[in-house]
């Protein structure tokens, strides 16, 4: 223990002087600012064997920071500095896990949302560095709730379930967002391959009655179609389609719902696949 004790101190001695450096290089952005923007190249080449430890000094720093002021509002012009500074530490050490994980968890949620395309730039960045399952599913969060884009929230949340030690559930929100938005094919494709996989007995009934009732909804959606083609609108409900013979009966639904018509002239579920 007595020997760790002399680096310790060295390392700390060196993070000081670190920051005394830095600190007196010319600020890139307008005094007002409480922060300062940091250039990865200039940190590699200024201090070499350091680089990481100089990544790990700002991370810290930064959250330190950004803790002192999340309760008092971190004011909008902060915000460019923030995330320039996390793309410094992870420019310097991609394969840092800890800046992704608030990325996704604390400033996606925090910062504006005309930061969104770059906080999602970030985590796509994570992608090549890291296996674990939680940077998709930010993506496909951010893309499914923020943005409303349920097809590729569907996509990254896809790749998240595919992940070791990902949540069980991630398979069955998947193919709700694809259903929600029109691909029930592939919903039913991605569910019919989780039924060859799945070991666990209580799961498969699950993703058995998902596939059912996934299979019950092409064949509404089927027949919107057709009476879309027929009459040139799209029908108020499915007991128009079923006066109009195209149906003998209204399935119903696995999970206790009803089938209903949205706006967009999509089948759905008032059970939300639940």
């Amino acid at each position: 223990m007595k020997r760790m004790i002399i680096p310790l101190i060295l390392c700390f001695l060196l993070a000081d002087l670190v920051m005394v450096h830095l600190y007196k290089e010319k600020p890139l952005v307008k005094e007002e600012t409480l922060g300062l923007k940091f250039d990865p190249k200039v940190i590699k080449l200024s201090f070499p064997a350091f680089a990481e430890v100089v990544a790990d000094i700002i991370y810290i720093r930064l959250c330190v920071f950004f803790g002192e002021k999340i309760f008092a509002n971190v004011k909008l012009e902060d915000w460019d500095w923030i995330l320039n500074n996390i793309e410094t530490v992870l420019t310097i050490d991609p394969y840092y896990f800890d800046p992704y994980y608030m990325t996704g968890t604390l400033i996606a949620w925090e910062a504006p949302k005309m930061h969104l395309e770059e906080i999602n730039q970030i985590l796509k960045k994570g992608l090549s560095y890291s296996k674990d399952f939680c940077i998709p599913f930010f993506l496909g969060f951010n893309q499914f709730y923020f943005l409303d884009d349920k097809e590729t929230g569907a996509y990254y949340l896809k790749m998240a379930s595919e992940r070791e030690n990902s949540p069980k559930y991630l398979p069955l929100l998947v193919t709700r967002l694809y259903t929600k938005s029109g691909k029930i094919d592939a919903a039913i494709a991605i569910t019919t391959e989780q039924l060859k996989r799945e070991t666990n007995k209580e799961y498969y009934k699950r993703l058995k009655k998902r596939l059912e009732a996934l299979k019950i909804l092409k064949g509404l959606q089927f027949a919107i179609d057709i009476y879309q083609r027929q009459f040139g609108k799209c029908p108020e409900t499915l007991e128009k389609i079923k006066e109009k013979g195209i149906i003998k009966e209204i399935p119903e639904d696995p999970y206790k719902g009803k089938f209903c018509i949205e706006k967009d002239c999509r089948v759905w579920t008032t059970s939300n696949l639940r």
